[in-house]
């Protein structure tokens, strides 16, 4: 059994600090701990964690899009269950901002996957 959500891991508890950060309106300082917990990450679920987060606080679609293009790939790599039930979730992201830029036949396929 994985311990990639072990309340040890320090990837895991900066996250957490940089969420509660954006719960409390700091979404500057959220964004610094999500990159310096990326910098750390020595997994790809880590790097998943980390880049999830950033790219939800990207106000430009390309940027928000990309990251959560990376998310998918560095979930995709790392063979933690935790993160590939996150597919869903990302895929339908991705499939809303397809949307807001007109990007119809993208967001249809987003859907998709979604549903795989």
């Amino acid at each position: 059994m994985s311990d990639a959500f072990h309340p040890g891991n320090k990837i895991v508890q900066q996250c957490l600090q940089g969420m509660a950060l954006v719960a409390n309106g700091d979404t500057s300082g959220a964004r610094v701990l999500f990159r310096q917990a990326f910098a750390a990450a020595s997994s790809d679920f880590e790097r998943f964690l980390a880049t999830y987060e950033c790219a939800l606080l990207e106000q430009d679609s390309n940027e928000y899009v990309a990251g959560l293009e990376n998310t998918l790939a560095y979930a995709k790599q790392s063979n933690e269950i935790s993160a590939q039930s996150a597919f869903a979730t990302i895929y339908l992201k991705l499939a809303e901002k397809y949307d807001e830029v007109d990007e119809r036949d993208k967001a249809e396929q987003m859907r998709k996957l979604s549903c795989e």
